[in-house]
């Protein structure tokens, strides 16, 4: 787990990305960036993500791109 995120009550866990979660994206733009961080998100469907506040996958964007810079 790269990190959770609190809302409210709700708390949001962000996993490391997966081979399979970065099939098929380019990660070198932020649009990229921003669909594997919804990928990246436990237990909700990015359908889902999209619901949340913006804040939250901000956070999530965040620490996936801080793993991603680290690990590539």
């Amino acid at each position: 787990m790269l990190g959770a995120i609190e809302l409210n009550d709700l708390k949001i866990e962000v996993r490391k990305p997966k081979i399979k979660d970065i099939k098929g994206l380019d990660i070198s733009t932020q649009e990229g960036i921003l669909e594997l961080s919804k990928r990246c998100i436990v237990g909700l469907s990015p359908a889902e993500v999209n619901e949340l506040e913006l804040a939250v996958l901000a956070k999530a964007t965040k620490l996936v791109d801080e793993y991603m810079e680290k690990n590539l």
